[in-house]
């Protein structure tokens, strides 16, 4: 038959059975499935199935379970140390593990009254071992103590293998220590790094003796024989006493200290011929030698970073010392051009002292700004001329105000005083300011406290080239005389201060000095730096009253207040 036809007979034939196929491959699958479900879920036990007759035919089961106990119990009353009763214990665990073997069915039972067992076992095992190790650590300390490196060593071992026992053991964690077995390792190290930590020992001890001889060749291989043994303890027994990464930084240290010797000899040299070349007044040769210390010195910093001898302090020092010997030309120059402006002022040759003061200002601003770091600098220096700079233009003028209103104190011809209190218009011209609450050009500064006036007796000192200062009260009192101490009252009604010169002067040539204005007086040695200062003389607030004999009154130094002024004295004779 041809295999077309063939082919197309089975198809026809699967055709007629394919229904009847897939029915009965259903129902099977069907059947299976009821009969799995059947299967699972929990299913009647009988008592023979738990009975251990029935699985190992028949054997004496209450007497086994009673044996396990009388063995525990007895382990109980000997105690963990006791060898019988430990050898008791062991047996019931076999005996345990025989009954797990016959009755699987109870297994979860037997076995944690098997693991309850071992751990007893355990633990009692751990209570030995620890009593031993205690026992191995003394004898290994008395070892230690005799130099006996190699036998303290071995029993620290057997120590560690007993520690790791129990520490893997079932025994209660509190047991188990793994503080202890690190304990045991750090000192199993220590004595292993005990002969290298002594050849450190001797090996800076001859270093040291040899940087005390100045021999720096045997120092030198001291020290770094001494490193390589140090950094072989740290990198090898790393948990051991020994090992000090600290005793190798300083080791390091001494190392390049060492190699720094020379430079630090350079540099000592070069500052001593600085200091002597300074004395003799060779500023340009003081200059370079410091400047030779301070390069040396920073090479010092960069080689040997780990030396003793570094220091940015030090090159900031001798640089300090370099730009001071460098400034000492100009120093000397600004000194004699402060002297010769101060004579110019006193004899009052404005033009000349102006052109003095445009020089030493333009010198002294050069002077710091090319040696900022001298210690030859005067800051006090910088801000007079700064000022007397700011003054040139009203030199002549604020001189000609001063001198017409100073009068001489009686019997004390070099010592003159303002006729008047310090006038608003003068103040102004002087500080720059007027802090006074009643103003006017006739009317004397007011509200100023003790500071604002010592600074104005100051800078007008600058601009007279004298010593100008408040009064003391001893000079308070020889201008006042004989004048009559009553407060004067004032015809105008007005309230403040009145104007200057408004009554008649007393016999010396002076105007107010009692009634108007408080006048502050100079601190005497002993107050100097002492707070309160002194007023005198009574204000316009005490008007019709008796001024006291002592004429002072004593407030805080910086307080203002509209009824407090003052008046200067100039010393004609002394340079400021």
């Amino acid at each position: 038959m041809p295999y077309y036809q063939r082919k197309r007979r089975l198809y026809v034939l699967w055709e007629k059975l394919r229904r009847s196929f897939l029915i009965v491959i259903g129902l099977g699958a069907l059947g299976g499935l009821w009969w799995w479900l059947s299967t699972i879920g929990p299913r009647k036990v009988s008592d023979d199935d738990l009975s251990p007759a029935g699985v190992v035919g028949r054997e004496n089961w209450d007497e086994l379970i009673a044996e396990i106990d009388a063995l525990e119990a007895e382990f109980d009353r000997a105690g963990s140390g006791d060898p019988a009763g430990m050898e008791a214990l062991r047996t019931a665990i076999a005996k345990q593990e025989e009954l797990l073997r016959r009755a699987p069915a109870q297994g979860r039972v037997h076995a944690a009254r098997q693991a309850e067992l071992e751990r007893k076992l355990a633990n009692a095992q751990a209570t030995a071992k620890s009593e031993r190790i205690v026992e191995l650590e003394k004898v290994a300390d008395e070892f230690w103590a005799a130099d006996n490196l190699e036998d303290s060593r071995e029993v620290l071992e057997q120590a560690l293998v007993l520690q790791r026992e129990i520490n893997s053991s079932a025994a209660d964690s509190a047991r188990r220590s793994f503080a202890k077995e690190t304990r045991l390792l750090m000192r199993i190290e220590e004595v292993n790094a005990a002969p290298l930590a002594g050849e450190v020992e001797s090996a800076l001890t001859l270093a040291r003796l040899a940087v005390a001889e100045e021999r720096w060749g045997a120092a030198l291989a001291g020290f770094t024989s001494a490193l390589d043994i140090q950094r072989r303890i740290n990198t090898e027994f790393a948990r051991s006493g020994f090992s000090d990464t600290l005793r190798v930084t300083r080791i390091e240290q001494e190392i390049d200290s060492l190699n720094a010797t020379e430079l630090v000899g350079e540099i000592t040299a070069n500052i001593e011929a600085a200091e002597t070349a300074e004395a003799a007044a060779d500023f340009a040769e003081a200059g370079a030698m410091f400047e030779a210390a301070r390069d040396l010195q920073v090479r010092v910093n960069q080689q040997f970073p780990r030396s003793r001898f570094l220091s940015s302090a030090a090159v900031e020092e001798l640089e300090g010392k370099r730009q001071s010997v460098l400034s000492a030309p100009t120093g000397q120059e600004l000194a004699g051009l402060e002297q010769e402006i101060s004579r110019l002022l006193r004899e009052r040759q404005v033009l000349t002292a102006s052109e003095r003061i445009q020089q030493a200002h333009t010198l002294v601003e050069s002077w710091f700004e090319d040696y900022p770091k001298s210690d030859r600098l005067r800051a006090a220096l910088r801000l007079k001329f700064a000022y007397l700079n700011s003054q040139v233009e009203r030199l002549a003028e604020i001189q000609d105000a001063v001198y017409a209103r100073l009068r001489p104190l009686p019997g004390v011809a070099e010592r003159r005083m303002l006729r008047t209190e310090f006038p608003q218009s003068l103040y102004l011209q002087i500080m720059n300011t007027n802090p006074s609450r009643r103003t006017g050009r006739a009317f004397p500064v007011d509200s100023v406290n003790w500071f604002d006036a010592r600074q104005c007796a100051e800078r007008l000192g600058w601009l007279l080239g004298r010593s100008v200062d408040l009064p003391t009260l001893d000079e308070y009192r020889i201008a006042l005389g004989a004048q009559n101490r009553a407060v004067p009252r004032r015809d105008d009604g007005d309230e403040g201060s009145g104007e200057m010169a408004a009554t008649p002067a007393n016999d010396g040539g002076f105007f107010e000095l009692i009634g108007n204005l408080s006048e502050w007086l100079r601190a005497t040695e002993s107050r100097l730096g002492g707070d309160p200062a002194q007023v005198a003389g009574g204000s316009y607030l005490d008007a019709g009253k008796e001024v006291a004999p002592g004429l002072v009154v004593e407030i805080a130094r910086a307080e203002r207040a509209r009824h407090l002024g003052f008046r200067v004295v100039v010393d004609m004779n002394a340079e400021p």
